[in-house]
């Protein structure tokens, strides 16, 4: 079984939601890439993709994660558009995750497109994507999970009004539709 690993977004700390930006970050990549090493790396033949904006731990995101494809770029400054009903904090962290989740599948798909054209046949039975600080404490059970369906990281939160956004697998055409959606926060945000 061939899976994808597609990491995004800040390497947060361990107090404090988006942009945290208190010291313990680089515990909180060690933590993750303990659990994930554990969890998937060692467990599956996986390609690991990433976009991160945390360009301060660049040299140990890559010496960790050792990815096929990477960027770790300076924070884009997003506006946030005056009919998204939020704060501009949490509108701003939320623009920038989606972003960053699009970029880590943009570069999956351009790594097929390449290997397609050098005639090697890339196919990812799973594609995960997932935030920096997800820590699993099992190894997923992929052969038992159908990749035509989007799989959702279980969380304590109310399903009828959102969706735990750690983690989420399928096949790479539905990832690509899914990360679609840094595009369509306007359409979805002004009402249609």
């Amino acid at each position: 079984m061939k899976i994808c690993l597609c990491l995004h977004g800040k390497v947060g700390g361990i107090s404090g939601k988006h942009s945290s930006n208190d010291t313990s970050s680089a515990e909180v990549l060690k933590l993750a890439y303990d659990h994930n090493k554990k969890y998937l790396l060692d467990e599956y033949d996986i390609d690991v993709f990433l976009h991160s904006w945390s360009t301060e731990l660049e040299n140990e995101i890559v010496d960790l994660y050792n990815p096929l494809r990477h960027c770790i770029e300076k924070q884009i400054q997003f506006e946030v558009p005056s009919y998204i009903k939020s704060t501009q904090i949490r509108a701003f962290a939320h623009l920038s995750r989606w972003y960053s989740f699009a970029e880590s599948v943009d570069m999956v798909n351009e790594y097929i497109d390449i290997s397609k054209r050098e005639e090697v046949d890339i196919v990812y039975d799973h594609v995960i994507v997932q935030r920096f600080d997800l820590c699993w404490n099992v190894t997923p059970e992929f052969s038992i999970m159908d990749n035509k369906y989007l799989w959702i990281g279980k969380s304590t939160l109310d399903i009828n009004k959102e969706w735990s956004d750690r983690w989420f697998s399928s096949n790479i055409q539905n990832m690509t539709k899914f990360s679609t959606l840094f595009d369509k926060i306007p359409e979805y945000m002004n009402g249609g």
